[in-house]
Protein backbone atom coordinates (compact mmCIF):
# COMPACT_ATOMS: atom_id res chain seq x y z
CA UNK A 1 0.00 0.00 0.00
CA UNK A 2 1.39 3.73 -1.29
CA UNK A 3 0.74 5.84 1.64
CA UNK A 4 2.18 9.94 0.76
CA UNK A 5 2.53 12.52 3.17
CA UNK A 6 4.03 15.57 3.36
CA UNK A 7 7.50 16.50 5.04
CA UNK A 8 5.98 18.69 7.94
CA UNK A 9 4.04 15.13 8.60
CA UNK A 10 6.59 12.82 8.70
CA UNK A 11 9.07 15.24 10.61
CA UNK A 12 5.89 15.01 13.59
CA UNK A 13 6.32 11.12 13.52
CA UNK A 14 8.19 9.04 15.93
CA UNK A 15 11.32 7.23 14.92
CA UNK A 16 9.57 4.15 15.06
CA UNK A 17 6.77 5.45 12.63
CA UNK A 18 9.45 6.94 10.29
CA UNK A 19 10.22 3.49 9.63
CA UNK A 20 7.55 2.46 7.97
CA UNK A 21 7.60 5.46 5.30
CA UNK A 22 10.21 5.23 2.36
CA UNK A 23 11.60 8.97 2.17
CA UNK A 24 11.60 9.48 -1.47
CA UNK A 25 12.88 12.92 -3.30
CA UNK A 26 10.73 14.24 -6.40
CA UNK A 27 13.20 16.51 -8.40
CA UNK A 28 12.31 18.76 -11.05
CA UNK A 29 14.34 20.51 -14.08
CA UNK A 30 14.32 23.99 -14.36
CA UNK A 31 15.58 23.81 -17.56
CA UNK A 32 13.70 21.03 -19.32
CA UNK A 33 11.11 20.51 -16.87
CA UNK A 34 11.99 16.73 -17.09
CA UNK A 35 10.88 14.73 -13.20
CA UNK A 36 12.90 12.20 -11.97
CA UNK A 37 13.21 10.68 -8.29
CA UNK A 38 15.90 9.24 -6.01
CA UNK A 39 15.41 7.81 -2.80
CA UNK A 40 16.64 9.15 0.68
CA UNK A 41 18.48 6.00 1.67
CA UNK A 42 20.58 5.99 -1.86
CA UNK A 43 22.12 9.39 -0.72
CA UNK A 44 22.48 8.88 3.10
CA UNK A 45 24.50 5.68 2.01
CA UNK A 46 26.66 7.41 0.02
CA UNK A 47 27.05 10.02 2.86
CA UNK A 48 28.04 7.26 5.06
CA UNK A 49 30.39 5.75 2.47
CA UNK A 50 32.51 9.48 2.70
CA UNK A 51 32.76 9.41 6.33
CA UNK A 52 34.10 5.83 6.59
CA UNK A 53 36.59 7.11 4.16
CA UNK A 54 37.51 10.03 5.87
CA UNK A 55 37.82 8.16 9.33
CA UNK A 56 40.08 5.40 7.06
CA UNK A 57 42.26 8.26 6.45
CA UNK A 58 42.83 9.59 9.70
CA UNK A 59 43.43 6.22 11.26
CA UNK A 60 45.38 4.82 8.66
CA UNK A 61 47.14 7.54 6.51
CA UNK A 62 48.70 5.27 4.12
CA UNK A 63 45.31 4.41 2.87
CA UNK A 64 44.72 7.98 2.51
CA UNK A 65 45.22 8.94 -1.14
CA UNK A 66 42.97 5.53 -1.86
CA UNK A 67 40.03 6.87 0.61
CA UNK A 68 40.35 10.44 -1.35
CA UNK A 69 39.36 8.75 -4.59
CA UNK A 70 37.00 7.04 -3.73
CA UNK A 71 35.10 9.98 -1.61
CA UNK A 72 35.77 12.09 -5.19
CA UNK A 73 33.69 9.56 -6.95
CA UNK A 74 31.11 9.39 -4.43
CA UNK A 75 30.79 13.23 -4.25
CA UNK A 76 30.37 13.00 -8.29
CA UNK A 77 27.84 10.12 -7.57
CA UNK A 78 25.93 12.27 -4.96
CA UNK A 79 25.66 15.13 -7.64
CA UNK A 80 24.22 12.82 -10.47
CA UNK A 81 21.44 12.49 -8.03
CA UNK A 82 20.38 15.94 -8.43
CA UNK A 83 21.02 16.77 -11.54
CA UNK A 84 19.07 16.20 -15.15
CA UNK A 85 19.29 12.77 -16.44
CA UNK A 86 17.49 14.42 -19.75
CA UNK A 87 20.07 17.40 -19.39
CA UNK A 88 23.41 15.63 -18.53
Amino acid sequence: MTKNITQTKYDKLTKAEQKNYVKEWECKCNECGAKWHYLDKVEKKMLNQELNNAATGCFFPCFSPITNNKNTDIELKRKDLSTCPECK
